[in-house]
């Protein structure tokens, strides 16, 4: 793990060589196999690292980094329903997993158009860290989507106490304010505004 974690090319290699000896009659250690995954990620073998954490999760199917790990990485290559099953599989064991619950309201949204689905993955996440500003931003954003232009004024606004200097929260109230002021009534959000509402999981 020490070489591992130096992040030297020249001890990469052998860090690699020590994990794959480490698996060598251990059938039972998640945390090898975990490592392997990482140190694979780190290599851009994604087929490899894949492989590694299925495995960790084989041996301990409540192991919240492989589970994350995994789906995150089936995201990443658009396969979105095995995410789905992951992140369901991880947030079993581990209900207020932020990260898990945030990529899972992310693939709601883009994927399934699941608004319900989203918002209560973001109420979630303010449950357990009531701070949390990309969970409230992407609540912020649900609003948004569903064309509820006070609420989502209202939402940013906090979101901005919260995050002062975030400059990407202060231009999507102005997004908001700006369609208020066209309208008298809210009104649904257009494809240009949802290119614009783009935000991220991590």
């Amino acid at each position: 793990m020490l070489l591992q974690e130096g992040n030297l090319q020249k001890t990469e290699e052998e860090a690699r060589k020590r994990f794959h000896k480490a698996t060598d009659g251990v059938m039972h250690e998640e945390g090898v196999f975990f490592s392997l995954g990482m140190l694979a990620l780190e290599n851009g073998n994604r087929a490899l690292a894949e492989q590694w954490f299925r495995k960790a999760i084989e041996i301990k199917p409540s192991d919240r980094s492989a589970l994350f790990n995994l789906a995150l990485l089936l995201t990443e290559n658009n396969r979105h329903s095995e995410a789905l099953d992951v992140l369901q599989q991880l947030l079993q064991h581990h209900t207020g997993h932020v990260k898990g619950l945030l990529l899972l309201g992310d693939i709601y949204i883009t994927q399934m158009e699941n608004l319900d689905g989203a918002e209560t993955c973001y109420q979630k996440i303010l449950e357990v860290d009531p701070r949390n500003v990309q969970g409230l931003h992407n609540l912020c954003v649900v609003y948004l989507h569903r064309g509820h232009l006070i609420q989502a004024e209202k939402c940013f606004l906090q979101a901005t106490d919260l995050a002062p200097n975030a400059e990407y929260i202060r231009h999507h109230l102005q997004l908001v304010r700006s369609q208020i002021l066209k309208q008298n009534v809210p009104i649904g959000v257009t494809q240009s505004d949802l290119h614009q509402l783009k935000y991220s999981v991590r």
